[in-house]
């Protein structure tokens, strides 16, 4: 009788465990520097994490939901991009090499994909491919 009281114990332990580790909220569990967020796009892991809550145990994952919303820990942080699941792979930019600058470059990019980069930050390393390996390389793309 004994064995079955902790049982019963040890059960409603972990259940109680479930409960608690979902009702805090996934975004705010896995990304603490992202409260206080008023908001921006979402970010779709979390959601998805957020969603699988849902669907095992309906009031603490709308609790979740409700927890990182009110964080703001469901968004991504400004400046960050997602890679958007309909993107078809890498798409091939034909420049003149001889227009080619950093503040070009930076430029092609944010035309391709909205995203702002910087190639003068410390913590960039730019190379310049030789001629055969930018030959291979557009081989490899098309």
């Amino acid at each position: 009788m004994n064995t079955r009281k902790q049982g019963f114990r040890l059960l409603g332990c972990g259940l109680a465990a479930v409960v608690l580790m979902q009702t805090a909220g996934c975004g705010t569990i896995f990304h603490p520097g992202r409260i206080g967020q008023t908001g921006g796009k979402l970010d779709i892991g979390i959601v998805a994490l957020d969603g699988l809550g849902l669907f095992f145990f309906l009031i603490p994952g709308i609790i979740a939901f409700a927890i990182d919303f009110s964080n703001g820990t469901i968004y991504l942080p400004p400046g960050s991009a997602q890679l958007s699941p309909a993107a078809d792979g890498p798409v091939m930019v034909r420049v003149n090499p001889g227009e080619l600058s950093p503040a070009r470059i930076e430029q092609i990019v944010r035309e391709h994909t909205g995203c702002e980069i910087r190639l003068d930050r410390p913590d960039v390393q730019v190379i310049e491919l030789q001629d055969q390996a930018s030959q291979a390389i557009g081989d490899i793309l098309s």
